[in-house]
């Protein structure tokens, strides 16, 4: 509406009242003089404001639609290597991109897909939407039924086949990986859980935990690559398990426990990672021939902890800063150290503590 007028009601003076109204809404910036007008012990004020309809601005896009479209039946005559380009509004899963397809939004601002399935349910809600082999989704908003309290945000994208890509996308909820080669990048979501991919890449991306979750975690596989991407509000941001030759470069991690935690896998490589606030900024948990290099930790507990028989680890060229300890080496075999440099820690004789 637009504001015409505001009065002071019961004001037998009829004073005239400041006022303005902008895109914040409508501000009375004067106040009666007390004694202008009766009011009660407590000095309540009572306005009466008029208004007219406002004439509707102009706009670039026309209205959203609100009836949901449903969108399996758009993807049920797609061929390898057709493109199916979503408009503006609010598509139905769930459905399944099929092989060598691409499945394409206009912003995650302005097309949605989200589960068609009635709530409350008992069972969990299957994936809102699934890749096949070699096809890619792109610029949607996938929207899940959990909401961020839950410990473990259930999959609102599974990806269970090969050579898939999403991109530039915003899930409500996390990313379910089992295929190989799949690439993940400029997609924003709670987490990516990978289970036995090689060569998986994420990179780009923003996720957001909900303080007892993890980022990325990869089960499994070998060959990843986690690079370029914002961590913050997850338990862990990045958990390796039993993986071999996976990479966690160039990434900036806030996190309540472990910024990057390899747990068991072989060959690693954590380089160049920004990592701040975070308990454990990086953790090798066993496992054998990991390379910690060239990561800056500040205002954390642990530079790096090397620990439960990590073997023939190599950690140099480090930077931590204001942290409690640097460097702490506590069973593990064959460690080799060098160029790191610890400055304002907590305890001044931390730089490395090795034992037991």
């Amino acid at each position: 509406v637009r504001v015409t007028g505001v009065e002071l009601v019961d004001d037998p003076g009829g004073h005239e009242l400041a006022w303005f109204q902008d895109g914040d809404g409508l501000t009375v910036s004067s106040r009666p003089r007390a004694g202008d007008f009766e009011t009660d012990r407590i000095g309540i004020a009572v306005y009466r404001i008029r208004a007219v309809e406002a004439e509707r601005p102009g706009e670039l896009f026309g209205p959203t639609a609100t009836t949901p479209i449903p969108l399996a039946p758009l993807l049920a005559d797609a061929h390898p290597g057709d493109i199916v380009q979503l408009g503006d509004g609010r598509y139905l899963g769930p459905a399944t991109v099929p092989a060598g397809v691409t499945l394409r939004g206009l912003g995650a601002n302005r097309t949605a897909i989200e589960n068609a399935l009635p709530h409350p349910r008992t069972v969990p809600d299957p994936p809102v939407v699934t890749l096949g082999r070699s096809s890619r989704v792109e610029h949607v908003r996938v929207i899940g039924a959990a909401s961020r309290s839950t410990w473990f945000a259930p999959p609102t994208v599974e990806i269970a086949d090969d050579h898939a890509t999403l991109l530039g996308c915003t899930l409500d909820g996390s990313a379910s990986i089992s295929g190989d080669d799949v690439l993940v990048r400029a997609v924003g979501a709670q987490g990516v859980v990978a289970t036995g991919a090689d060569r998986l890449h994420v990179s780009r991306c923003h996720l957001t935990g909900n303080r007892w979750d993890i980022g990325v975690e990869l089960r499994g596989g070998g060959g990843q690559n986690i690079e370029s991407t914002e961590f913050a509000g997850h338990l862990c941001a990045v958990r390796l398990t039993n993986t071999t030759g996976s990479t966690v470069r160039g990434n900036t991690i806030a996190a309540r426990w472990w910024g990057v935690h390899v747990d068991h896998s072989e060959g690693a490589h954590v380089h160049g990672n920004r990592i701040t606030d975070t308990m454990r900024a990086v953790d090798l948990d066993g496992g054998t021939e990991a390379v910690v290099d060239g990561n800056a930790v500040t205002d954390g507990d642990s530079g790096c902890i090397v620990e439960d028989g990590a073997s023939n680890c190599e950690v140099y060229g480090n930077h931590w800063d204001r942290c409690r300890i640097g460097l702490l080496a506590w069973g593990a075999l064959g460690l080799h150290h060098e160029d790191n440099i610890a400055s304002s820690l907590l305890e001044p004789e931390g730089a490395l503590i090795t034992g037991p």
